[in-house]
């Protein structure tokens, strides 16, 4: 949850959850009482950061067990015993609920895993790897940001949302901690490209990065040229993909300038174990060059709207398409996630985005 977040977004999602744990820290301790008022549902707040004296006590006078640091000390290190399967929940993050009220998608182990493993083959990456945790962790994107450097023995370096939104700030990280893949959306791509195009070449210098991740947005051709005029050997990843599909599902990856006419920058095709297909209103199947709704089928694909049955049947459907050689795991249906993104299919076999649907 963004500690930002208006504060009836937020007691909605702990409302809506039915979180019984929440971790916090003392600094946002305090504003917590009226946001949890109708959370009957949580048990315990958790502080990672300090030492607390007394309870949160309710207006219906529940009390509510309060955990911080000195609770911790004396507990076993012993790893835990695995109590789940690839097909179970790993997480829920709320989409931005600009059509009405957040949306809880729900993502499986697989699926995260999945696009982590993807992201391995796609980017050859490494032990060597070190990655800028760029994202906040109310996001898709931090997921794999913290978790794909312990998986492939890497590093990851967390840094705070001003580092991330200064240019100069996120600019000196990239170079003093020498990162070799970082992830930003448009804006702070925009703003890192300003800033370095007004240094020297010596100055403008990052010898240790490899990938540049652009992510949330289309990104601007000529950007995407100047960056690659004056960084020839860091390559462009433009990334898509929904929260309910486990992050990114396609990628393009751009090592040369492209065209100065070419209007957008295709996202490329399919990750590992997904299909893409550009549908019609009808579900069917569009030749090459007719728009449509972006849709995705496979292991990414979640397991739908947390307690919203009506959302869930709209955009998950039965998969019309069935791919015998991306089989999924037992007793999982086979479901299509209908994006609401427009695209269509180019003749190289990639795809172009077109915008939202309802716009």
């Amino acid at each position: 949850i963004d500690s930002t977040y208006p504060s009836n977004r937020i007691e909605y999602m702990l409302s809506n959850s039915e979180v019984k744990f929440l971790l916090t820290d003392t600094f946002l301790l305090t504003g917590l009482t009226e946001l949890i008022d109708n959370c009957s549902q949580l048990k315990s707040i958790i502080c990672l950061d300090g030492v607390i004296s007394e309870n949160i006590q309710l207006t219906h006078n529940q009390k509510l067990t309060i955990c911080d640091r000195l609770n911790f000390i004396n507990l076993p290190t012993d790893n835990l015993e695995p109590i789940n399967d690839a097909s179970d929940p790993a997480y829920m993050l709320y989409t931005s609920g600009s059509t009405g009220l957040p949306k809880g998608a729900i993502v499986r182990h697989d699926g995260a895993v999945n696009h982590i493993y993807a992201e391995f083959d796609e980017l050859e990456l490494t032990e060597e790897s070190c990655f800028l945790q760029s994202a906040p962790s109310s996001t898709d994107i931090s997921v794999w940001q913290f978790l794909a450097p312990l998986l492939i023995g890497g590093r990851t370096v967390i840094v705070d949302i001003e580092t991330v939104a200064i240019p100069d700030k996120l600019f000196k990280v990239l170079k003093s901690e020498k990162i070799t893949v970082v992830e930003l959306v448009p804006a702070l791509f925009g703003g890192l490209l300003e800033h370095t195009s007004g240094l020297s070449n010596h100055e403008r210098e990052l010898p240790n990065l490899k990938w540049m991740m652009v992510v949330g947005e289309p990104a601007s051709v000529h950007w995407v040229n100047r960056w690659l005029q004056i960084y020839p050997e860091i390559k462009i990843v433009n990334a898509y993909g929904p929260t309910e599909a486990a992050d990114d599902i396609t990628q393009f990856i751009v090592d040369k300038p492209l065209p100065e006419n070419q209007r957008t920058i295709p996202i490329g095709k399919p990750l590992a174990n997904l299909n893409i297909y550009i549908l019609d209103e009808q579900m069917k199947l569009l030749p090459i060059g007719a728009p449509g709704e972006i849709c995705v089928s496979g292991i990414g694909v979640g397991a739908g709207y947390w307690k919203n049955e009506e959302k869930t049947k709209l955009s998950f459907v039965p998969n019309s398409f069935p791919d015998p050689s991306k089989k999924l795991p037992e007793n999982r249906a086979d479901l299509i996630y209908k994006t609401g993104d427009l695209g269509r299919w180019l003749s190289n076999g990639n795809i172009e985005f077109l915008g939202r649907i309802d716009h």
